[in-house]
């Protein structure tokens, strides 16, 4: 037992030992930041208030938060704008393939329907 970590909770304290961690940990987490001197005299005030999430949220989405960066390089493949080539090649596809996209086309509005429909319209559809 003593190969244990310091932060790591007692067993010995059992269910009283665990709230009167949570309760410490609350009072904590309620504590307004200390600002530098700089930063308040630039006009920055702690604000404690509660933020509530938009209701248009699917069940068991939950926001990122801000320990999860945010990824601003574009990953998709698409590269604007289309050579010569690439749209004559395009123009020149099989049928199916345009049906076979409408159909996914038409299924992701239905999709995106049906969430607006059963949870509300949501801020954004991408």
């Amino acid at each position: 037992m003593k190969d244990l970590p310091d932060d790591q909770p007692s067993v010995s304290g059992g269910v009283a030992g665990k709230e009167k961690e949570i309760v410490g940990y609350l009072e904590e987490a309620e504590k307004l930041p200390e600002l530098p001197a700089e930063v308040e005299r630039a006009g920055v005030k702690p604000i404690r208030e509660e933020i509530e999430l938009p209701s248009g949220l699917p069940p068991g989405i939950t926001p990122a938060g801000p320990a999860i960066p945010v990824t601003t390089q574009p990953t998709g493949l698409v590269k604007l704008p289309l050579t010569e080539e690439q749209i004559q090649k395009a123009l020149h596809r099989k049928i199916v393939d345009s049906i076979l996209w409408l159909a996914y086309w038409c299924l992701r509005q239905i999709k995106i329907a049906h969430q607006r429909i059963r949870y509300g319209k949501p801020e954004s559809t991408e």
